[in-house]
């Protein structure tokens, strides 16, 4: 029997998520303990220990586990109790409840569940649960309601999506780069932020297939300069507010610097094609 892929893992997260729309209409931030209350987990324990997030089967359901390393004993929230004693969750927190909720899809609606025989494994497992997190965040049908009211996205988008739907930088990133009409774009978008070791590093990124062919993906954990390489000169990376252009082939490249946080910013880029007719650029 084949192991579930992405594309399995997509449907069932958007089943979720219709099954959760049924109850009471979905508009972001998501409410992660509705979905809860679908998946029959009964409990989510905040409680201080070293992985971020954990699952335990109970007779009749699920226990999530999320670590919160800022007290001393657990705290144990009922799924089904009241709205206002549910604890206000970190973006980091939210992540680590999705993607717990993601592996409770595996189990089927046995009591006590029983794990599909189909389900992936190890790292491939980690990664899908990780994919399924993001879209259940961010579903298709509001992000992409909220990309066409924006039109193109850039370094402010991303950040008010962010604050729109509880989530981080990256995991906006990662959803965006998933959509097909943002794909098709002529732009991208990197985030960059200091390592432990104090260099710059991509944490996340935006990159149409244009930019894909011309230059590959970029790669996280990778100096930007590498994959900008040929296009920015030193000076860029010590401007704060650095802007250029600069040629390729039958484009312009815009490129800029756009800050956030003393230890982040982004780089913008935007590929333009140039007239040939009229040897003016449009904008």
């Amino acid at each position: 029997m084949a192991a579930l892929n992405d594309h399995d893992f997509d449907s069932m997260a958007d089943y979720l998520l219709s099954l959760a729309k049924k109850v009471r209409r979905i508009e972001p931030p998501i409410d992660l303990f509705e979905l809860a209350k679908i998946q029959r987990v009964t409990v989510v324990d905040l409680r201080p220990m070293l992985p971020n997030g954990g699952l335990s089967i109970r007779q009749s359901g699920f226990v999530i586990y999320i670590q919160n390393l800022s007290i001393n004993e657990p705290i144990q929230v009922p799924v089904a109790g009241p709205v206002e004693d549910r604890p206000k969750l970190t973006t980091r927190q939210r992540f680590s409840m999705a993607h717990e909720l993601a592996h409770t899809l595996l189990f089927n609606a046995s009591d006590p569940p029983q794990l599909r025989p189909d389900a992936p494994k190890g790292s491939k497992l980690e990664a899908l649960c990780h994919r399924a997190a993001r879209r259940i965040l961010m579903p298709p049908t509001e992000l992409t309601a909220e990309v066409t009211k924006r039109g193109r996205i850039g370094a402010g988008d991303v950040l008010d999506l962010a604050r729109r739907f509880d989530v981080s930088t990256e995991v906006v990133l990662r959803r965006c780069d998933e959509l097909d009409e943002l794909r098709d774009s002529d732009r991208a978008l990197l985030y960059i932020r200091k390592s432990l070791s104090g260099s710059d590093e991509v944490a996340g990124f935006l990159c149409s297939r244009w930019f894909q062919h011309r230059r590959g993906r970029p790669e996280l954990g990778t100096p930007p300069t590498k994959w900008t390489s040929g296009w920015v000169d030193e000076g860029f990376w010590t401007e704060p507010r650095a802007k250029l252009t600069v040629n390729d082939s039958d484009s312009e490249i815009a490129i800029a610097r756009v800050p956030f946080t003393r230890q982040a910013y982004f780089v913008e880029l935007e590929r333009m094609l140039r007239d040939n007719s009229s040897g003016s650029t449009p904008s």
